[in-house]
């Protein structure tokens, strides 16, 4: 109908990129906010220096870099719903643009 709604702004859409070594395994808009994800199996699993500089390029750039693994699922979590709208205002999880 190309009118849009006052939800329409609570989506999340996400695109994947395969193939570019180093591209953060999410790249999202949320909210209007870029957000750039690294998905990694435990804490102790780092990006590699590739990883941390395409991290640091979207930090730099006003965007959000997340480093997720499961140890921080649900801080992560939290973090998304915050920049989406859907959380408390007063949840506090560093919007610093740092991962």
């Amino acid at each position: 109908s190309g009118e849009y709604s006052e939800n329409d702004v609570r989506k999340v859409f996400k695109i994947q990129q395969v193939g570019l070594r180093g591209t953060p395994d999410f790249l999202m808009c949320v909210n209007g906010r870029f957000v750039a994800i690294e998905l990694k199996r435990e804490e102790k699993e780092l990006p590699d220096p590739l990883q941390e500089w395409n991290l640091t390029c979207v930090a730099k750039a006003g965007g959000i870099s997340i480093v997720c693994y499961p140890e921080n699922w649900d801080v992560v979590l939290a973090r998304l719903k915050l920049i989406a709208g859907d959380a408390p205002s007063r949840l506090c999880l560093g919007e610093d643009n740092s991962h």
